[in-house]
Formats: C-alpha cells, sequence, structure tokens
C-alpha cells in the first residue's frame, strides 16, 4: 500500500482527498466507504492525517490534471485509542487517558489533526499515536496526530441540519434582526456564507 496524507476533507458529504507521498504526487479522491480498520465513530479522515492506500484510475480533476480514487484507505500502524479527561480551549491543551486505564498523555491542540481552531470535550473518545518525549507538570508523554472520533460540533451532533448552508443560514438571518453576517476587516471574505451567525449557533 502507498503512503499519503489527507489534505481536505469534506465531514458532511463524506469525501476527501489525500496527497501521495510517493513520487508520483497525484492527488487521491477518497470516499467514506473505503475507510478500513479506522476506530473513529463517525467515519471520517482528518486534514493532515497519514494513511495507507490503494487506489485506481479515477475521473480527471476539474482543471483537467490525472486524479485517482482511492479503493482502501487504512489508519497508520501503532494507533491507539483513548478519551479525553480535561482540555483547557484557552490555553490549548490538556489530558487523556489511554483505553489501559492507567496511561495518561499530555494533549495540545498544536498535536490535533483538522483544520481551524482545536477543540476538545472531557469524554471526546479519541485516536493517537503515543510520543516519546514529556510535557505537562506530571511529565505525561505528548499524544501526537490527536483524532476526535466524532469531530462535530455539538450543533451537528444535536440536530440534522441541512448540507446546504443557504437552506438554513438565509432563512434564520431574514427572521433575525438585520446584521452584517459577515467578517468586515481583518478576516474578510473568510468562513463561508454568514460566517458570525453560523458561528453563533455552532
Amino acid at each position: 500500500m502507498k503512503t499519503g496524507r489527507v489534505t481536505g476533507w469534506n465531514l458532511f458529504r463524506g469525501y476527501g482527498f489525500i496527497g501521495s507521498e510517493e513520487s508520483d504526487g497525484a492527488e487521491v479522491h477518497v470516499h467514506f466507504t473505503a475507510l478500513e480498520g479506522f476506530d473513529e465513530s463517525v467515519p471520517h479522515l482528518a486534514s493532515g492525517e497519514r494513511v495507507l492506500y490503494e487506489a485506481e484510475p479515477g475521473q480527471p480533476a476539474p482543471d483537467g490534471r490525472p486524479r485517482q480514487k482511492a479503493i482502501r484507505v487504512c489508519p497508520m500502524p501503532g494507533r491507539q485509542h483513548g478519551t479525553v479527561l480535561d482540555y483547557d480551549f484557552q490555553r490549548g491543551h490538556g489530558i487523556l487517558e489511554a483505553d489501559d486505564g492507567t496511561t495518561r498523555y499530555f494533549l495540545h491542540q498544536q498535536n490535533m489533526l483538522g483544520q481551524g481552531m482545536k477543540d476538545a470535550d472531557p469524554g471526546d473518545e479519541v485516536t493517537f499515536l503515543p510520543g516519546e518525549s514529556t510535557r505537562g507538570a506530571d511529565g505525561d508523554p505528548v499524544a501526537l496526530e490527536v483524532k476526535l472520533g466524532d469531530p462535530r460540533k455539538p450543533l451537528y451532533r444535536f440536530a440534522q441540519v441541512p448540507l446546504e448552508p443557504a437552506e438554513w443560514l438565509d432563512v434564520l438571518a431574514e427572521k433575525a434582526a438585520t446584521e452584517v453576517w459577515d467578517y468586515q476587516y481583518e478576516r474578510k471574505g473568510e468562513g463561508g456564507q454568514l460566517p458570525i451567525l453560523r458561528h453563533y449557533l455552532e
């Protein structure tokens, strides 16, 4: 099997892309149905995650570049399963416990897979690679490449929301008091549709 790194993943549509670490460097399209052996409650890949995969020729990219289609994607060997015990979003770190019930690991947001601001709640299930270095007041080993078992925000765990933001965000914006729901200054143009309203609800 080849080795690659996930370059992006659409959690709600269940597909993403892997960048090959082989010499060909071909982009690989992957659907969640090709995932095998992953230990997360919600089948997904996380941006930055290293994986093993098998692929075959697929549909070309929109710009005509050749693209492969993953037929089998597996996690890297050595990943362990654990549970977050504590996490301080402001400080960006916390503690997780491996499933053996005795080994604790230092969890830092820089070692969490995915995009954007990283967060975790006590009780969240995760998979990770055990590191050799130690951090934290108790000298716990560091957890590396930490991946949440369910990366959805609480809103999406609680309710089924339409895939297209326009189907619900625009409706809510019309019902709310008149407001500018887009970033206007340093983050102008970022965050997708009506990001302030969406982030507030999330």
